[in-house]
């Protein structure tokens, strides 16, 4: 459901930027016509081109080269300009399109990279789940979504039992191997609209939007189920902890929530490890 909101308000963005992108377009049409051919304000048509390419995406800001090209070749024409040869105007028109062109390309390899460096610090650099920051982050924004619409939320804290023993005996790198195959697991046991997060160390975390104890439960067990299997590999001790807290009525803030769950999976620990505790909050 939150991927299909997001695709859709992506969208809407994208339409939104375009129109106005093209209004923009329109408007520097009229100045050029009005300023006549002897002052050049190509260069101004550069504006919306970089909204389209960097706001939207690469085929917006091919439309709107297109768009500013023949805007622009044709306010000119209209504003009197004219050459010795016909020829010259196409010559003109590829020359325009193609600085527009250049600086679009530019523009929106730009913003990839962009965006690749954001992501990257969004993310836990030896699992690929998302790191502390932005895990606590984004489920503030969902706590407070699930508040306003009186939504379930449920939060699940898992601690790796004895990985330090883990590391010990079969050494670091087999340990950081071993937590790669963990945020693996949790990922593929829930569905793209949770959360996984690695909150340091072996531990990580899962927010699991609009889930009552009933779907927290049959998440849970088939989490543990699936990581002791693809574990078994590592030829060691460990266990998982799992601390599961769920909120008919979301708390404060996300990070009470954590604490709660925290404190279930200590209670785990202590009552045997390499189980799941669960209480419900109202």
């Amino acid at each position: 459901m939150l991927n299909f909101i997001d695709s859709y308000m992506e969208q809407k963005n994208i339409f939104f930027i375009t129109s106005v992108s093209i209004v923009l377009i329109g408007i520097l049409g009229i100045l050029d016509y009005i300023t006549g051919y002897e002052l050049h304000i190509s260069i101004f048509y550069l504006i919306p081109i970089y909204i389209g390419s960097w706001h939207a995406n690469k085929n917006t800001g091919l439309l709107l080269c297109c768009i500013s090209t023949v805007v622009s070749i044709v306010a000119n024409h209209f504003a009197g300009l004219r050459f010795s040869h016909s020829s010259i105007v196409y010559w003109n028109i590829l020359v325009r399109f193609s600085f527009f062109l250049l600086i679009s390309h530019l523009i929106s390899n730009l913003k990839v990279n962009y965006d690749k460096e954001k992501d990257l610090s969004c993310i836990d650099g030896l699992t690929g789940a998302m790191n502390l920051r932005i895990f606590k982050e984004t489920s503030e924004a969902l706590f407070k979504v699930a508040k306003r619409s009186k939504s379930s939320i449920s939060i699940c804290y898992i601690d790796v039992d004895n990985f330090k023993n883990l590391n010990d005996t079969h050494g670091h790198d087999e340990g950081d191997r071993v937590l790669q195959v963990i945020a693996a697991t949790l990922k593929s046991s829930v569905r793209k609209s949770d959360l996984v997060g690695r909150l340091g160390g072996d531990e990580f975390s899962i927010l699991l939007y609009e889930t009552e104890l009933e779907g927290a439960k049959i998440v849970a067990d088939r989490m543990l189920e699936q990581l002791r299997k693809k574990t078994i590999i590592a030829k060691s001790t460990i266990g998982f902890s799992i601390g599961v807290a769920v909120f008919g009525t979301p708390p404060s803030s996300a990070q009470e929530a954590i604490k709660c769950a925290d404190t279930l999976m200590y209670r785990a620990k202590k009552t045997g490890k390499n189980k799941i505790v669960y209480e419900v909050f109202s």
